[in-house]
């Protein structure tokens, strides 16, 4: 009984208190630091986790600072310190109920209005430690990245930047800086896992006490893991801070087929893709008909449907595109009050093996019985590993000597077969089982 009760007590501590989140997809916390504090716009009060932390904050005006103003415009920050220690920084409540299939945020986007002065460059950065472990951070050499993962993209000393993490822990954390997506890569970890959040998550300092002193303006925290057109349209930082409101213009929810463009050998997008992009809209509306699809600077005859707030574009290719060959997809439309938008993405189409138009059978021979009996020989010179799929390409013409060239089936097929190539048809085979 006693158990129960200090569950239900908690339980409604956390409801009264809004840590518990009833809904998904929304802001759970913002903290803009106009006042002088670090007093939520959105969410929950943040926290200092150690005295000298909080002695030596400091807030004030980017002209007070004699920093550069954010976009052209003064407005009030608030200066971080270098931690004296592991236990330093800023503790700061998600709010933000479970997700991705968890007991935890597994899906989650972290977006940071910042800037690091030029004696804090050149240093490893903590952003943010989730209470599970998994830490976001900028490198020694500027860049983003997270543990178990890469480093990519740069921060420029002494400029603002808005950074953001877009997390899902059962697929990829990706980075962006200003709107442009600088590196994405597999979560280290799983659900639940270190860079889930079950209820909270530090900023500004980790185990190893990588530190730097430095400014931030706004801090956002979403149960979401945001499309990337979304976080492209928020772009670099505004004095005002992070959008709270709806996106003013239509963004691209989804674009594909997409490969990673680092390796294309990896590519499994086939030579024949659909073609799909999505669009949401914002307080703007797509215009449908002026909606314009090219593939490689060809406008293709697009299909769109839509449904308020969804327009989805696709076009099935036909023709077969060239073996590991880069495509380019462009998709440019105007919003309901004719401003002209647009998306482009590439991709690699993976490898494949091109048959002859001869290696079909005739139409309706799907459906015969039997087997194809066919001999195949290379010459005895060759090199050629055992293996099952070397024997399948072998037989039906696609092994290729060092040459680039389809092997010569040396084999003696005079009178083999009943057909032109030495093979013959078997309708029934029977033998011993």
């Amino acid at each position: 009984m006693k158990k129960t009760a200090i569950l239900l007590h908690t339980l409604l501590f956390l409801l009264l208190t809004g840590i518990v989140n009833q809904g998904h997809a929304a802001i759970t916390g913002q903290w803009d630091f106009k006042a002088g504090n670090l007093a939520p716009t959105i969410g929950q009060q943040m926290s200092y986790l150690d005295t000298d932390t909080q002695t030596r904050t400091a807030f004030g005006a980017t002209t007070s600072f004699a920093i550069p103003d954010i976009g052209g415009q003064p407005t009030n920050v608030m200066k971080f310190p270098k931690a004296a220690s592991e236990l330093g920084g800023y503790y700061a409540i998600a709010g933000a109920g479970a997700n991705g299939g968890g007991n935890s945020v597994n899906q989650y986007t972290i977006i940071m209005d910042v800037l690091f002065p030029t004696n804090s460059s050149g240093a490893m950065r903590a952003l943010v430690v989730t209470d599970q472990g998994g830490e976001l951070y900028v490198d020694a050499n500027n860049a983003l990245g997270f543990a178990g993962g890469f480093a990519a993209g740069s921060l420029t000393p002494n400029v603002w930047h808005r950074i953001a993490f877009a997390v899902d822990t059962t697929n990829t954390i990706s980075m962006f800086i200003d709107g442009s997506k600088v590196g994405e890569q597999p979560t280290p970890a799983g659900v639940d896992g270190k860079f889930s959040v079950s209820g909270s998550f530090n900023l500004f300092d980790d185990a190893n006490t990588n530190s730097q002193s430095g400014f931030i303006s706004s801090l956002q925290f979403q149960d979401q893991r945001l499309p990337d057109g979304l976080i492209a349209l928020l772009g670099a930082p505004v004095a005002s801070g992070i959008l709270t409101g709806p996106a003013p213009n239509p963004y691209v929810v989804s674009e594909g087929p997409t490969s990673d463009l680092r390796f294309p050998s990896r590519s499994t997008v086939p030579p024949n893709p659909l073609l799909e992009v999505v669009l949401n809209d914002g307080t703007t509306t797509v215009n449908t008909n002026t909606i314009q699809l090219k593939l490689n600077g060809v406008a293709m005859p697009a299909s769109v449907a839509r449904t308020a707030p969804t327009t989805t574009i696709t076009f099935q290719v036909t023709n077969f595109l060239a073996i590991a060959s880069s495509n380019v997809v462009v998709l440019t439309y105007q919003d309901s009050t004719g401003h002209p938008l647009g998306a482009q993405y590439s991709f690699f189409v993976g490898p494949y093996v091109a048959l002859p138009v001869s290696a079909a059978g005739a139409l309706g021979s799907a459906n015969t019985r039997g087997f194809l009996y066919r001999v195949a020989q290379a010459s005895a010179t060759a090199s050629l590993a055992d293996s099952y799929l070397r024997a399948q390409q072998q037989l039906d013409g696609t092994l290729l000597d060092t040459n680039n060239l389809p092997f010569q089936n040396e084999a003696n097929l005079t009178g083999l077969g009943s057909q032109p190539d030495g093979s013959f048809f078997i309708d029934q085979f029977e033998g011993n089982n």
